[in-house]
């Protein structure tokens, strides 16, 4: 189950991170360097394939009102977007050490998807909070949104497998 079908809580950005599928993490590493990040995350529905390599999970972080949805992707898909990045990013890249990260991502072929969601308040209009709305409820709940823990994973999770994290909405490359 994703956090999309829970009513709690609602979509707000997607990070990519990828890799080569080779340094792809054991789900049992995954859960220990997540675990270990913070005594306040809460590690939900971890899935391993049959060789105990990570699949997805679920990091729920109540203290910045938000969760991660975690999962893995690999081959056709994932550079078929790589190659859409390049084309819509690279020349954007002005600065040398982004410019090294990002022309990594050429030896990938692995990614995992971090999908960033906000913990909607016990007493909010879960309506009134759709993406795109311009309710004030909605705006309310928004300023509780801590990106911290989001970006905690991310960073973690690049060093673990060796990894280039990107933010597409931003077009922009996370430096380690």
């Amino acid at each position: 189950m994703s956090l999309f079908d829970d009513e709690h809580y609602r979509w707000r950005e997607t990070y990519f991170l990828f890799l080569q599928s080779l340094k792809r993490p054991s789900a049992e590493s995954v859960v220990e360097m997540i675990g270990g990040l913070s005594h306040n995350f809460d590690l939900q529905r971890v899935r391993s394939d049959d060789a105990g390599r990570f699949e997805s999970m679920t990091v729920v972080a109540s203290d910045a009102y938000s969760a991660i949805d975690i999962s893995y992707v690999e081959g056709e898909e994932v550079e078929e977007q790589i190659a859409s990045l390049s084309t819509a990013m690279l020349p954007l890249i002005d600065d040398a050490e982004e410019r090294k990260c990002f022309d990594r991502l050429a030896d990938f072929n692995g990614r995992f998807d971090l999908l960033h969601f906000e913990q909607l308040g016990d007493d909010a209009d879960v309506d009134s909070a759709e993406i795109g709305g311009e309710d004030a409820e909605a705006d309310e709940i928004d300023g509780m949104l801590d990106p911290g823990a989001l970006l905690l994973v991310l960073d973690a999770m690049a060093e673990l497998c060796d990894g280039v994290g990107i933010d597409p909405q931003s077009n922009s490359v996370m430096m380690p």
